[in-house]
């Protein structure tokens, strides 16, 4: 009988803890508990998107958590966009704001856009891609990658009897080098529970950060090795791993391939909908939506003149059907 991962999440307690949402000072209006509007700090915050639900819902949750600390939020849209994510932040600069909260995906600028806030005096926290001198916040994509490895070796040990004719990666080479640790992390990790793995057997497709593209590069792949029946397949992120996965069922080619995300949504999602265990099998929980909660404290206390780390990293886990429950998913 197939063994399945199990795991208890445990949420960082490093920037958990909420605090009450004090003041630069005291207006005294109401016991000391009122805050002006000139008194706030002005968080600008640069969503990598606006156009698919998980940016939108990781986006209110920044606001609704730094609105629970005093914090006035300015948001605008990156678009996926480099450029665009430049211009947005000469425009939150003219709005005086405090600190910047950055998900850009084009870390060919992120020079640029640090060069700006150190001029002007601005803290910045960028979300999972590192910007030079930055705050970093998000995934530890190393280990993401490793547990995604290892998950996959497990199953193909299990399944295939370690057979693996290819690790197919689906990736996304703009974002840069650390974001590809979660997919190239996954050779070693297939390695400690495979020894005999290879890197020869490893296969890159360039996916961009479209499903529709990721889709056609996968079925090319798929198209060009009909006699391979052991393929695993590991996205760099979630619209990468919806269009992976469209591609094996339109090609029909369920029984060849196992495949595993990173970022739990669309898996979550799939999941819901198909309960039984097919060539889905799961992804590396990140917890997008729920960024706020962590990144608001973070923020506060950066502001407030407080240490923060350098580095602040969201704990993962292998999330799969058996455990979507118990992770309340």
């Amino acid at each position: 009988m197939m063994k399945r991962f199990t795991v208890v999440l445990m949420l960082p307690v490093l920037m958990l803890t909420m605090f009450s949402c004090s003041k630069k000072e005291s207006t005294g209006s109401t016991g000391g508990e009122a805050v002006s509007e000139a008194e706030k700090y002005v968080v600008g915050f640069a969503n990598i998107a606006e156009s698919n639900q998980v940016a939108i819902d990781l986006g209110d949750c920044i606001v609704e958590e730094c609105g629970k600390l005093g914090m006035e939020v300015i948001r605008v849209n990156n678009n996926f966009d480099g450029a665009t994510a430049v211009k947005n932040v000469d425009d939150l600069l003219t709005m005086e704001i405090d600190a910047l909260i950055e998900f850009n995906v084009d870390q060919s600028v992120a020079p640029v856009i640090m060069e700006k806030c150190n001029a002007a005096g601005i803290p910045v926290f960028a979300i999972d891609i590192a910007h030079p001198g930055a705050t970093f916040f998000g995934a530890d994509n190393q280990y993401a990658g490793e547990i995604a490895g290892e998950y996959m070796g497990q199953l193909a040990k299990e399944l295939w009897n370690g057979q693996i004719d290819a690790l197919l990666l689906v990736d996304q080479m703009a974002s840069g080098e650390l974001p590809r640790k979660r997919i190239l992390g996954s050779i070693p990790g297939i390695q400690k529970v495979i020894p005999g793995f290879t890197e020869d057997k490893v296969f890159f497709v360039e996916g961009k950060q479209d499903a529709g593209t990721a889709q056609q590069v996968v079925s090319d792949f798929l198209s060009a090795h009909p006699d391979w029946h052991h393929i695993l397949i590991c996205a760099l992120h979630d619209d990468g791993f919806r269009g992976a996965c469209a591609a094996v069922q339109v090609a029909g080619r369920q029984n060849d391939v196992l495949a595993v995300g990173q970022n739990e949504s669309f898996f979550v999602e799939y999941a819901r909908a198909n309960p039984k265990e097919d060539f889905v099998r799961g992804a590396v929980g990140f917890f997008l939506t729920s960024y706020g909660k962590w990144l608001a404290p973070a923020v506060k206390d950066k502001l407030d003149g407080k240490q923060v780390p350098e580095n602040v990293y969201v704990e993962h886990v292998v999330v799969t059907r058996a455990n979507l429950d118990e992770l309340g998913l």
